[in-house]
């Protein structure tokens, strides 16, 4: 981080949500950037470099100037969801079992083919 992307004044900033990975906050971010919203992540490099374990630490803060708050707030409750669908999935390659929201498997990297029900 250099310093022209720290953050003004801790005490000015609030949380405006917390998400499973780098990816996920940057898409946010990039999108509250285009807004004319300023922000920056928190532990980004904790979940960066321990991605396996990222949620479980709590995740990738995005945070805004107390001032933007419910500009951002709006502007993420106003994006389409990305709310998990289906369920869980077998690896038809290696035969793992994947966790619901992912569309790789965590052993081998397969992608996921949707089987009919």
């Amino acid at each position: 981080m250099t310093d022209g992307d720290r953050p003004p004044d801790d005490r000015t900033m609030e949380t405006v949500g917390v998400y499973p990975s780098i990816t996920e906050a940057s898409i946010v971010r990039g999108r509250l950037d285009q807004a004319g919203i300023r922000s920056w992540m928190q532990e980004e490099l904790t979940a960066g470099q321990l991605f396996q374990v990222g949620t479980a630490l709590g995740g990738v803060k995005l945070q805004v100037a107390d001032s933007d708050l419910q500009r951002a707030r709006e502007l993420i409750a106003n994006e389409p969801s990305k709310e998990t669908t289906g369920a869980a999935w077998t690896c038809p390659r290696c035969g793992s079992d994947v966790d619901a929201g992912f569309e790789i498997c965590w052993s081998c990297q397969a992608m996921r083919v949707d089987q009919p029900d």
